[in-house]
């Protein structure tokens, strides 16, 4: 276990929390954001084309890492003098479950507008 890595994870969308097919869960994660649709396993979030004009399709904890390193960052900017573990419990804060965590989805998601505007 590495104190400096904040562990992140896709779920798929709706109500209750569900990993996504290509994420992970258990207790080393701290925050998910929503990377899948839940209505169907294939409809990921879309993205510009790889090639050519078709879109492509991105998900899984990669992009859900993606997201939320963007959310630290806008949390960040409102005060950049913050060290890691202010902008870090800003997010907490922000988080679904908190001042609880859930067992297989840390924190849970992030509300990137309360987090930025508290």
């Amino acid at each position: 276990t590495m104190a400096e890595i904040v562990a992140v994870t896709g779920v798929k969308d709706g109500s209750s929390l569900v990993k996504c097919n290509t994420c992970h869960s258990g207790s080393k994660v701290d925050f998910v954001a929503v990377m899948q649709r839940s209505v169907s396993d294939s409809r990921t979030s879309l993205t510009l084309a790889m090639s050519g004009n078709q879109p492509s399709y991105v998900g899984g904890s990669s992009a859900a890492t993606a997201t939320t390193a963007g959310i630290a960052a806008l949390v960040w900017a409102t005060n950049p003098a913050q060290t890691r573990a202010q902008v870090l419990d800003r997010m907490k804060n922000a988080s679904q479950f908190y001042p609880g965590r859930n067992s297989e989805f840390g924190w849970g998601i992030v509300n990137a507008n309360t987090a930025v505007n508290n």
